[in-house]
């Protein structure tokens, strides 16, 4: 993939994310175009893959800038076997291989555990396929998924 468009309904307003590949790493600009106006630089950065997942993404924008160091379990992600859906792996939190547990997010060399105080937990079936996750904020849980499987 080297391009991803997000619209929302009622809007004119598209985003753009254009991506250039080299290795393993993966360079991304994302813009916003508005009708009749010059497209406005939204944000910059760096995707590290490691064994065809998001190992880092490194973020920097006009006024602040983050890294997120990605964590995944070595249980079935739901999109295991699905063709196609390394194509779209950095639009998508959720692993191809396996299932993403925990992002560490520096900010300004400060470690933030963003989803480890908001954590996600999974409930996997006999053939460790989650069928169920949870995300939670220090104990609250904020939503809840359930995966189905035909």
């Amino acid at each position: 993939m080297i391009q991803f468009k997000t619209t929302t309904p009622g809007s004119d307003v598209v985003r753009v994310t254009n991506y250039v590949y080299s290795g393993n790493t993966v360079s991304l600009a994302q813009y916003k175009n508005s009708p009749g106006i010059a497209p406005e630089l939204l944000k910059t950065g760096t995707i590290t893959l490691q064994n065809g997942e998001i190992a880092q993404l490194q973020i920097v924008k006009e006024f602040d800038s983050y890294t997120d160091n990605y964590t995944y379990d070595t249980k079935n992600s739901i999109f295991k076997n699905v063709v196609g859906y390394d194509k779209l792996l950095l639009t998508h939190i959720i692993g191809k291989q396996g299932s993403f547990t925990f992002v560490d997010t520096i900010i300004g060399g400060v470690s933030h555990n963003f989803v480890n105080g908001g954590e996600f937990e999974y409930t996997y079936n006999s053939d460790n396929y989650p069928t169920m996750a949870t995300q939670s904020w220090f104990g609250t849980v904020l939503h809840s998924y359930e995966f189905v499987y035909y």
